[in-house]
């Protein structure tokens, strides 16, 4: 979700999977974290298993700025009552330390750190593509502020450049590959997002969806990386950038004025 591009082809990335068997999920006797998000509607996600982080301001230099202030109390992130957290992002104003921000939406990050390696699967869909929706499952090693010292992993992240095409990320600081999803993934569609790693000067990452390996990528972190799991919808920075006549990345679009993005998720679970 923090970011730099620097994208491999979906060929290259395709070519590697059809090689290459993903092993099994850990069984649940292994799982370190799990929730499958049971409640009646309306319900906050679990305070014992998430935390609903709050704040506007996000992003990194001026350029990347999100747009969105995230809520807590349940605004923008509630059980459905089927089983589900729904994240919502939406063209909504909410006015914080005397600044109007024009989006609210919701970050919540899980309370159990996993270990120095480890891996998490994430079953969920999004709502159809608006302009400025960024909705992303992922990894973040801690402490995060010194990121990327510790890593990141993108299970998936979606909307940048104006696509809608769900795309998995590396970020250490010696690696920040990433790619499409080969195959035309619908992202509206059910899909289990699953990521496995170590950690040390050898550190891996395998990345895989539906049960099919994608791709294996350096993950090069001290031994003593924990990390936490992260569901948010952002609104702006990578998602409303646009290639500029130059080539460049840094032209900007606004987002839709009454966007109203989804991340639904059915389980969330580690190992």
């Amino acid at each position: 979700m923090r970011f730099t591009t620097f994208l491999r082809t979906a060929a290259a990335v395709a070519a590697t999977a059809a090689s290459v068997v993903v092993p099994a999920s850990a069984a649940q006797a292994d799982w370190v974290f799990n929730d499958d998000f049971t409640g009646v509607a309306g319900a906050q996600p679990a305070a014992a298993r998430w935390t609903q982080q709050t704040g506007c301001q996000w992003g990194g230099r001026p350029a990347d700025k999100e747009r969105q202030c995230y809520t807590d109390g349940g605004h923008n992130a509630k059980l459905d009552g089927n089983g589900n957290l729904v994240i919502t992002a939406r063209d909504e104003s909410t006015t914080v330390d005397g600044v109007t921000y024009d989006y609210t939406s919701a970050r919540v990050e899980s309370n159990t750190l996993i270990g120095s390696g480890g891996g998490v699967e994430v079953r969920a869909r999004m709502s159809g593509f608006e302009v400025g929706a960024w909705p992303a499952i992922w990894t973040l090693g801690q402490p995060e502020d010194a990121w990327p010292q510790y890593g990141e992993l993108d299970l998936m992240e979606n909307g940048g450049g104006g696509s809608w095409v769900p795309q998995w990320h590396v970020h250490t600081a010696t690696n920040g590959n990433g790619a499409a999803f080969p195959g035309g993934i619908d992202p509206s569609q059910w899909h289990i997002y699953e990521v496995e790693w170590t950690t040390g000067p050898g550190g891996t990452a395998k990345f895989s969806i539906d049960g099919v390996f994608i791709a294996e990528e350096p993950f090069v972190v001290p031994a003593n990386s924990p990390a936490k799991i992260i569901l948010n919808v952002a609104v702006g920075g990578w998602a409303t950038d646009r290639q500029c006549p130059d080539g460049s990345w840094d032209c900007k679009v606004e987002p839709d004025a009454d966007l109203n993005s989804t991340l639904t998720v059915d389980y969330a679970r580690a190992w």
